[in-house]
């Protein structure tokens, strides 16, 4: 076979490798995608759990690089805590040296039934998750046709002297192995082809033990600079992960190099052969990682919170500002910094609130727009505030004070989200309708709503005292609010059936809509007073706050 034969030969066969991963990769993440999201997103309240979280998701997408951009994406929108996300990329690290290992095994005789099975289940499946199944059974098969096919092709590498020659001339430089491992990885985006590669190439004898052995290191570096080349150089903070795992890489790499000749040296004296020492060593290398970079994971990832800051966040009120990851591990720092998000949410409510009794006065339908996008907003730092207070009480063992503050932020938040509801979908229906058939309340009307307003406006404070200070004077006047609202809205009622009763068509309409109005004006009292009730019960009101309810 001439040397252009091997060459043409064996580009092919590395395309076919590549095309068969990435087949695998994709029918896994359209048929399971988001249920890798969810995994990865829960349950890493333990390294260890991390790191199993990270190996088995890879060992599924059979990509380390995969794993790395899905575990980004979740970092950046603060779904994982930093060192919990760099502790799942030293799990995927080792998930690829897994698929290393177990594609390493003669089971290429495989390839054509999984191709044949997985063209049927493509052709004759009616759900998509059927067909990412075919997919997936196409891509296996095609991998184990590539790579017996690169068998075949490097076999007779070994007996021509000028490609042996020129291979080992070409890898007699150990930092040059690194470099052209890692090159070659960062474009084909995968660790395992090139170790596959590196791998056949060592069992035929066309590359040195050490020389395969440098490669191995340079594909584990090189497969981790994808992440960071494509990150957002615009927030640095995107950042951190992808360096992160560059480093601990880099870092494995520095201390595993001098120890190569004593490696090749193990290896041989072990009787094994140089397949089975390159993929034992692949293994071997993510695995001793992992368990020394396991306890310097938390100051890492306050080391790279520090050095790559997040970028200024934008003034929008749906934006988190305070919920910061690297104090997950102060629980008091972290429930301070939930709290002071959970007053932002108070803030956006104070708005809503104002911008709703000025709609039930005017007909500005920019308003009710403004104000019902603001429910947006609200929703989305809910959302952030719950997550963070509940991640800080799964994080570790909190004392009893820490506990009762986790719920009564959780109380606070949930309670102000409830009233943005009210206000979005019921208030500003009511103030459209009233726009559209323009009617106008009377002024007996007007002075009503007046005096609500200043009542939900002094309760709104108490109810942020009380969140505050856990003060229990503000918790019982609010209490003691709540029953003089309900007195309010049961006169304003009965007023408004009598005029019922004597009206018009218009004066009906005019009616129902001011009683849907106070109800709902109602509903954000009682939501109001709900946030005080775990002060009360902490104070030794419980039996008290649960009649006021």
């Amino acid at each position: 076979m001439s040397a252009t034969h091997v060459l043409v030969s064996l580009f092919g066969e590395i395309a076919l490798l590549l095309w068969g991963v990435q087949t695998v990769r994709q029918g896994v993440l359209g048929s399971f995608g988001s249920d890798l999201r969810e995994r990865l997103a829960r349950g890493l309240n333990h390294p260890l759990q991390a790191i199993a979280a990270g190996l088995g998701v890879t060992a599924v997408l059979q990509s380390s690089t995969a794993t790395a951009f899905m575990v980004t994406s979740l970092a950046a929108d603060g779904v994982i805590a930093l060192a919990p996300a760099l502790a799942v990329m030293l799990g995927a690290n080792i998930g690829t040296a897994l698929v290393v290992q177990l594609l390493s095994f003669d089971v290429s005789w495989l390839f054509a039934l999984l191709i044949g099975a997985g063209f049927v289940t493509t052709r004759r499946s009616r759900s998509a998750r059927g067909r990412d199944i075919g997919r997936i059974l196409v891509g296996i098969g095609l991998t184990l046709l590539s790579l017996r096919l690169l068998d075949q092709t490097v076999q007779p590498i070994s007996a021509e002297p000028v490609m042996r020659d020129l291979l080992l001339a070409i890898t007699a430089d150990p930092l040059l192995n690194i470099m052209l491992a890692a090159l070659f990885t960062w474009l084909a985006h995968s660790s395992i082809v090139t170790t596959l590669l590196v791998s056949a190439l060592a069992g035929v004898g066309a590359i040195s033990m050490p020389a395969a052995l440098a490669m191995v290191l340079g594909a584990n570096l090189g497969s981790a600079l994808n992440p960071i080349l494509q990150g957002d150089r615009s927030n640095l903070a995107t950042l951190r992960l992808p360096l992160g795992n560059v480093m601990t890489r880099l870092v494995g790499l520095v201390v595993a190099m001098p120890l190569i000749p004593l490696t090749v040296g193990l290896a041989n004296d072990a009787g094994l052969s140089a397949t089975t020492a390159v993929v034992a060593y692949h293994l071997a290398f993510n695995t001793i990682v992992a368990l020394a970079f396991l306890p310097l994971l938390p100051r890492m990832a306050a080391w790279l919170t520090r050095r790559l800051p997040a970028a200024e966040q934008p003034t929008e009120a749906g934006c988190p500002r305070y919920l910061d990851e690297s104090s997950m591990h102060s629980p008091a720092v972290a429930l301070a910094n939930a709290s002071r998000e959970a007053l932002r949410m108070a803030d956006v409510v104070d708005t809503m609130l104002r911008g709703t009794f000025e709609v039930l006065r005017t007909d500005d339908r920019d308003k009710v727009n403004m104000i019902t996008a603001m429910d947006d907003q609200l929703d989305r730092l809910h959302a952030a505030v719950t997550y963070y207070a509940s991640a800080v009480g799964a994080a570790q063992e909190l004392d009893q004070v820490d506990t009762r503050r986790v719920s009564e932020i959780l109380v606070f938040a949930v309670n102000l989200e409830h009233i943005g509801d009210v206000i979005e979908k019921s208030l500003m229906a009511l103030a459209s309708k009233r726009i559209d058939l323009r009617i106008k309340f009377p002024a007996a009307v007007l002075s009503e709503i007046d005096e609500i307003q200043q009542l939900l406006t002094r309760d709104l404070q108490l109810a942020i005292t009380t969140f505050i200070s856990a003060d229990e004077r503000s918790a019982r006047d609010l209490i003691h609010d709540k029953d003089r609202m309900r007195a309010l809205e049961r006169s304003a009622a009965a007023r408004q059936f009598d005029l019922i009763r004597k009206g018009d068509r218009l004066s009906v309409q005019a009616g129902a809509l001011v009683l849907d109005v106070f109800r709902d004006l109602k509903r954000i009292e009682s939501h109001l007073a709900a946030t005080t009730y775990a002060v009360l019960e902490a104070v030794g009101g419980l039996q008290e706050s649960r009649l006021m309810k």
